[in-house]
């Protein structure tokens, strides 16, 4: 690979970096060509290395660089002393006695929730298919009617309740759509405290 393929290439892979750092590391790759006196089509590789290898250098040098200035500006230390690790520790054994009923707790108030709102779901559905049920076993009473007016009511209740139990099965769905929305909610928010 020639200086100004292995350039380009270089080039292209370090095009997530801010335009100075990019520019500053082709400068120097091109400096450390010239100064080992190659030819323009001559293969640079056995100095520079692979493009993806000077590449991966470089994001790592500019990462660690920012990383390292960052702390710096924040005040960040590398780690804690011994002496604070042990506070903690100290802490940690004191508030085991609040923390776990408080998290008991928690975990019976939002199994709570999760049963009541699987027995409304339950309810809700049962009630649907109970009033499209009772529909159904109005039609006997419907072919037995006298007149035409009475016909004509059995027939409106016929839709009507047909019409609420589709409701209330709608509904049951939507209770439990909130349901299983709450449940991976509040999964996803333990686990991802405890990962």
């Amino acid at each position: 690979m020639n200086k100004a393929e292995f350039l380009e290439e270089l080039s292209h892979k370090l095009r997530g970096l801010p335009e100075d750092d990019r520019q500053d590391a082709i400068r120097f790759y091109q400096d450390l060509i010239e100064d080992a006196g190659l030819r323009e089509d001559e293969d640079v590789t056995p100095l520079t290395g692979s493009p993806e290898d000077a590449g991966r250098k470089i994001l790592e040098e500019t990462m660690d660089r920012k990383y390292t200035s960052f702390k710096k500006e924040k005040g960040y230390k590398k780690s804690k002393s011994a002496g604070s690790m042990l506070w903690v520790m100290i802490l940690g054994i004191f508030a085991a006695p609040i923390a776990l009923p408080l998290a008991i707790a928690a975990f019976a108030v939002i199994f709570a929730l999760v049963v009541s709102f699987g027995a409304v779901c339950f309810g809700l559905f049962v009630g649907g298919i109970a009033a499209i049920g009772s529909a159904f076993l109005a039609i006997p009473a419907l072919i037995m009617a006298g007149g035409i007016g009475t016909k004509i009511i059995m027939i409106g209740s016929f839709f009507v309740a047909v019409g609420v139990g589709l409701l209330l099965m709608a509904i049951a769905g939507l209770f439990w759509k909130l349901t299983v929305g709450f449940v991976s909610l509040v999964t996803h928010r333990f686990v991802g405290r405890r990962g």
